[in-house]
């Protein structure tokens, strides 16, 4: 507890001496003008933020039934920890495997495979066999890691270096509006047909 206190307040202190540059209000207006322009102009680039949001919403939404999926599978307590180690484990390997495949065949197909790996653990969730139920797990922590990267590769590589960080930015806000609905979505799912279904 102290710890945290300590570096909490190291944090705060080290913050305030971070100035940004100050940008005129009119520029700033510029810019969001231009990096909206950008991504609508860009089907491409729309569609990889539009497929971003959906697929890291649903990794969001299984990601948060890790202990019941667990549970379901007759895993005992005392080896979530195990089971949590190799989830951060494999996200970490799939957010290095985009690099590793970039100069090879199977590299532009980096976020195929990363959605088709969500869609073989959904598989498996609903297979209720216990081995599969952690494969499973397991799968989708991999995606993870692996989309994360992919996306944002993806993305960095179909925008002008101008307007990039703005265009990040308001990527990561819509990852984070499609979060917010999957979980009304499912909060609804979960009261009109009960949680246990």
């Amino acid at each position: 507890f102290l710890i945290g206190i300590i570096f909490s307040i190291t944090l705060l202190a080290l913050g305030t001496l971070i100035h940004e540059p100050k940008i005129k209000k009119h520029e700033n207006h510029k810019i969001m003008r231009s990096s909206l322009k950008e991504i609508f102009g860009k089907k491409s680039v729309l569609f990889a933020i539009i497929l971003m949001m959906i697929s890291f919403a649903s990794i969001f939404a299984f990601s948060e039934f890790k202990q019941p999926l667990l549970l379901i599978a007759s895993i005992d307590i005392i080896y979530f920890g195990i089971i949590y180690a190799l989830i951060r484990g494999l996200s970490g390997i799939g957010g290095m495997i985009p690099h590793k495949i970039h100069n090879k065949k199977i590299g532009k197909y980096s976020i195929s495979i990363g959605i088709l790996l969500i869609f073989i653990s959904f598989l498996s969730f609903f297979s209720e066999i216990s081995y599969f139920i952690i494969i499973g797990i397991l799968i989708i922590a991999l995606s993870e890691g692996l989309l994360r990267v992919a996306f944002y590769d993806k993305i960095n590589h179909l925008i002008a270096s101008e307007n990039r960080t703005t265009i990040l930015s308001i990527a990561s806000v819509l990852q984070l509006v499609g979060k917010i609905i999957i979980v009304l979505i499912m909060g609804f799912l979960a009261d009109l047909i009960g949680v246990t279904q």
